[in-house]
């Protein structure tokens, strides 16, 4: 929760997904680091346990998107129920598997309309695992923002962030050197995106 919470205030929503092996309390990493007043964080955990049996621990399957759909949706629900977010204003932001799974979710999202009933704007996605752009979904055309924070080192990575923009989506590319970056440039990111009245 923001520090200085508005229960009137439509807050932007960014849900947290989690690495492989991990849980959404790695959300608490980056979090209140990033903002502590201008949106809403949630932390999403993975449907499925760890293979390694580690209690507490989490993962996706990625050739299940609708897996990742369901609870992602059940998190947005769960918030709803108790805070006032901005319908228009929810942004995905993955670590690793989490990054694969939300960038998965932000291209596929039209098939899941009804399932996770609110758009999703942008997504974040830091660590992706190196063959990231072969596990995405070709899209011919949409729109939104991608943030990663990945440097492009193969060329299939090149040509997936090409095949992107040439979709319409608004790709940005960013390697900050150390965490404390990584937080201030996602604020100022997701705030970067909503429109402000002077006046």
């Amino acid at each position: 929760m923001p520090e200085s919470f508005a229960r009137s205030y439509a807050y932007p929503l960014v849900c947290y997904l989690h690495d492989e092996d991990r849980s959404d309390q790695d959300l608490d990493r980056w979090f209140p680091l990033v903002s502590d007043q201008n949106f809403i964080a949630a932390g999403v955990r993975a449907p499925f346990p760890s293979k390694m049996g580690f209690p507490g621990n989490f993962r996706w399957r990625l050739n299940r998107p609708d897996s990742t759909a369901g609870i992602l949706a059940e998190t947005i629900d769960d918030v709803r129920t108790s805070v006032e977010i901005h319908q228009q204003r929810i942004y995905l932001f993955g670590e690793g598997k989490g990054a694969l799974a939300c960038l998965q979710m932000f291209l596929l999202q039209q098939h899941f309309r009804e399932l996770l009933n609110v758009p999703i704007r942008g997504v974040i996605a830091r660590s992706l695992p190196p063959s990231w752009a072969s596990r995405i979904p070709y899209v011919s055309r949409g729109q939104g923002r991608v943030l990663l924070f990945d440097e492009l080192v193969r060329p299939d990575q090149q040509a997936a962030v090409d095949g992107l923009r040439d979709a319409g989506y608004d790709v940005i590319t960013n390697q900050p050197s150390w965490e404390s970056a990584d937080a201030a440039f996602i604020n100022h990111w997701i705030l970067d995106a909503i429109p402000t009245v002077v006046g």
